[in-house]
């Protein structure tokens, strides 16, 4: 049953009780306590399955960031010694071909841009992208200390936690 669903038939099963106490004048029928009990440790259960579950995935989570890390780490490495042995076999090569059985290695012409001096650069040929930031971290010293910014504010929030 979903959580939700217990809160409203254990709100409902409390509200039966104390109609039945306020009747029975303070009486509480066994059925209807072993029925509240039942809920309550039902909507227990529920929410520490709900929260040993958050535990696992965010784990299984963790575990699949460090292997990313991992294997991130290890393209770089193979990415750049690619770089590094086409550098070596270019410069020994100095534009000769050669092919095998296995491989081979030709060469392609292409042009590229070198920029000598920026600031004598017409500014049409400068394109300029802005992207605005806010440090909330500093608005948020500064209204803790006391100053007043303008737009912003400071608010609690309830995060939830799960160990």
């Amino acid at each position: 049953m979903q959580l939700y669903k217990i809160k409203q038939q254990l709100d409902e099963a409390m509200q039966d009780a104390t109609f039945e106490a306020v009747e029975r004048e303070g009486e509480v029928s066994d059925i209807l306590i072993d029925k509240i009990e039942a809920l309550e440790l039902e909507h227990d259960e529920k929410v520490s399955n709900i929260a040993c579950m958050i535990k696992n995935i965010d784990s299984e989570s963790s575990a699949l960031k460090n292997e990313k890390k991992s294997i991130d780490a290890r393209i770089k490495q193979k990415d750049s010694t690619v770089s590094s042995l086409k550098t070596y076999l270019s410069t020994w090569m100095k534009g000769e071909k050669f092919e095998d059985h296995r491989c081979a290695v030709s060469w392609r012409k292409s042009k590229s841009v070198i920029i000598t001096d920026e600031l004598v650069l017409s500014c049409r040929y400068i394109t300029e992208v802005v992207t605005k930031k806010i440090d909330k971290k500093m608005i948020k010293l500064e209204i803790d200390g006391g100053c007043n910014v303008e737009g912003a504010k400071v608010v609690e929030n309830q995060n939830i936690q799960i160990k």
